[in-house]
């Protein structure tokens, strides 16, 4: 039997209609293959690196359609959506900042970091073996790096006092700190067993483009204080790796041929404070001053905004997280936080077990500060109780 004209044009309208219908079910699919994965993808600390920010909005707003009215501000923020400080209530900066994919991930990572990784630690299981570099100015020469210490020490600012005055030891006096200024800047074995030259290039567009500017190695530096009153102060840090991308337009498959053997910033501290202390084990804070990171600065202000009504907020206005809290693993493994996770996994038959907690303050507005107590087991910590727990929102922040 044919079909009339008519008839056939009803089944042709039919069709479409189907065909997009299908082909919406199956943009929905995408979106929810958009959500980051719970832990039973994540194997290996190697591969926690945060997943891409560029579909926060089609997450938030297909899982969870009633946060479209919320106003989204800076699309695509490290952490939060908030286009200026304060700018919506308590209750919708919890919700988007416990929704963000990048939230997620960061407390993810820092769950598995201090369960997978720190915990086995302590118990003696770690499968991450500790590096061995030796000891010495020679040593560390051989690995591509200089260190220098001044003669007279700079003071630590003033806005550190009083929280220098609140730990075990007081705050150090200028004869019980040193400043160590330590560059990467010498030919150095990489990890392959391969000289690199002492001298890279710096690019102007392509990698390794016609007439490139020489530059002395990578350029790479790390410089603290160090107490034997059990302290370190990161004051200045830039990575091999963040040089190599960053200033010589290296790709990232590529950095791995440059870097010094010894790269990490966990590593460099260690390898001083193990020359200078000789009870390596004492090492019981864990300062980081002033820092400028994007990703790190973003999550201080994140947790301030949500706990404070000031974005100023000084040291008797501090907050401190254990790492039962999500904001504690947040923290130790945002980029200024990852080194203390390392130093613990690494150094855990030095250490022995400890409890850490993380303090953060942002005097002025615009100084963020990150001090971490690395409490022994059983023991005080130095700066008062941990903050109670945020209100729950109605959804979970994910769901393992």
């Amino acid at each position: 039997m044919s079909l009339s004209h008519q008839q056939t044009r009803t089944l042709a309208a039919l069709l479409v209609v189907v065909i997009s219908c299908l082909l919406l079910l199956s943009s929905h699919s995408v979106k929810q293959d958009l959500t980051p994965p719970g832990r039973s993808h994540v194997k290996h600390l190697a591969n926690l690196e945060p997943p891409s920010a560029i579909d926060d909005d089609t997450y938030l707003t297909s899982e969870h359609p009633r946060i479209v009215a919320l106003p989204l501000g800076r699309q695509h923020h490290p952490i939060g959506f908030s286009s200026s400080p304060f700018s919506t209530t308590s209750r919708q900066a919890h919700i988007k900042r416990y929704l963000t994919q990048q939230w997620r991930c960061l407390v993810r990572k820092g769950r598995i970091y201090w369960e997978e990784g720190v915990l086995p630690a302590f118990a003696g299981r770690t499968q991450y073996q500790t590096p061995d570099f030796g000891e010495g100015e020679d040593v560390l020469n051989s690995l591509g790096w200089t260190s220098s210490e001044e003669d007279e020490t700079t003071p630590i600012p003033s806005y550190w006092d009083d929280a220098l005055e609140a730990t075990q030891f007081g705050k150090p006096m200028e004869d019980e700190l040193v400043y160590i200024q330590v560059e990467q800047d010498r030919s150095f074995e990489n990890a392959y067993g391969q000289r690199v030259s002492q001298t890279l290039y710096l690019c102007s567009c392509e990698p390794f483009s016609a007439d490139p500017a020489p530059q002395q190695a990578t350029g790479a530096r790390y410089y603290a204080y160090y107490s034997l009153n059990g302290l370190i102060m990161v004051t200045d840090s830039f990575s091999p790796t963040f040089r190599l991308e960053k200033t010589f337009g290296i790709p990232t498959t590529d950095i791995p041929n440059y870097l010094p053997r010894l790269h990490q910033l966990s590593d460099a501290l260690w390898f001083q404070w193990n020359g200078y202390s000789s009870t390596p084990g004492s090492l019981r804070y864990y300062a980081i001053d002033g820092i400028i990171n994007e990703v790190a600065s973003d999550l201080i202000d994140e947790i301030l905004e949500f706990r404070r009504p000031s974005n100023d907020v000084s040291w008797s206005d501090r907050v401190t997280f254990d790492l039962n809290s999500e904001e504690g693993k947040a923290l130790l493994a945002c980029p200024n936080g990852i080194a203390v996770a390392w130093l613990l996994i690494h150094h855990a038959s030095e250490l022995g077990p400890r409890e850490p907690r993380v303090t953060i303050f942002n005097p002025r507005g615009n100084n963020r500060m990150m001090i971490w107590d690395l409490v022994p087991a059983g023991q005080q910590g130095s700066f008062g109780d941990v903050a109670e727990e945020a209100e729950s929102s109605d959804e979970e922040s994910d769901g393992d």
